[in-house]
């Protein structure tokens, strides 16, 4: 019984906790100043609401997408009946997948900088 009623009391304090540590807050508003500021705001909005950053620099031509790469691979391990088969099929995708993160990182770094 005791055991129960200390369960039932930390469950309790770790609620209540939870609850205090919200603080009632809410995200601030955003201060829009000027146009600039409002065709900005309007822009990282629908950039957002499209699929956000990645798949917009995809878009550009400024990262290379490897959707196609695992679509095709998928594909190929779906179909591979053997095991050992699938297995380097899968050792294959993951090795360019690497490939293409490792062509894509100096691009995202250097769009980031500007």
């Amino acid at each position: 019984m005791k055991r129960k009623n200390l369960v039932a009391l930390s469950a309790f304090a770790v609620c209540g906790i939870l609850m205090v540590s919200c603080g009632g807050g809410s995200t601030p508003k955003t201060s829009l100043k000027n146009a600039t500021d409002s065709l900005s705001y309007a822009t990282g909005i629908n950039l957002a609401d499209q699929g956000g950053l990645a798949r917009f620099l995809e878009q550009q031509g400024i990262l290379q997408s490897s959707s196609n790469i695992e679509y095709d691979y998928q594909m190929r391990i779906s179909a591979a009946t053997d095991s050992v088969q699938k297995q380097a099929l899968q050792k294959e995708l993951n090795a360019k997948i690497d490939s293409v993160n490792k062509v894509n990182a100096p691009k995202l770094n250097d769009f980031i900088r500007g």
